[in-house]
């Protein structure tokens, strides 16, 4: 899979790394270079809204996908946002649907319990990458 943030030029990947907040802030370009019958693209943050506090947070959500790159999202690209002082981690993963399981779309970004998610619509993750990233400044 391939996540990347097109302005900045900055990747996600399997090696989760720090990158600055303001380099993942546009809608980042996903694809994947294998072909599935049906699939799911979801981006979370299991540290929202605080990593003592986690409840977890849904930034994008596209589901029912049959190319290599997501062409609808259920649920539009929230840029991170984390409290200064306490760096959050950003997953995309790719999920397999199921026995022409039909996903149900999350009715609110949070909290968000990805494992309990994918657990309630038979989804079996095929690939997953991430960075980190923390606000820096008092000022956003």
């Amino acid at each position: 899979m391939t996540v990347h943030f097109h302005a900045s030029r900055k990747n996600a990947n399997a090696r989760v790394k720090k990158l600055l907040l303001a380099d993942v802030q546009e809608e980042p370009q996903v694809s994947w270079s294998k072909q599935a019958e049906r699939i799911t693209f979801i981006c979370w943050d299991p540290d929202a809204p605080s990593p003592q506090n986690a409840s977890g947070f849904l930034h994008w959500f596209a589901c029912d996908q049959t190319g290599t790159t997501p062409t609808r999202a259920a649920w539009n690209w929230t840029p991170p946002a984390p409290p200064h002082g306490f760096p959050h981690h950003y997953f995309f993963g790719i999920f397999k649907q199921t026995d022409g399981n039909v996903v149900q779309i999350p009715k609110a970004r949070a909290p968000f319990d990805l494992d309990a998610f994918a657990a309630e619509n038979k989804l079996i993750l095929l690939e997953k990458v991430g960075f980190i990233t923390e606000t820096t400044s008092w000022f956003g």
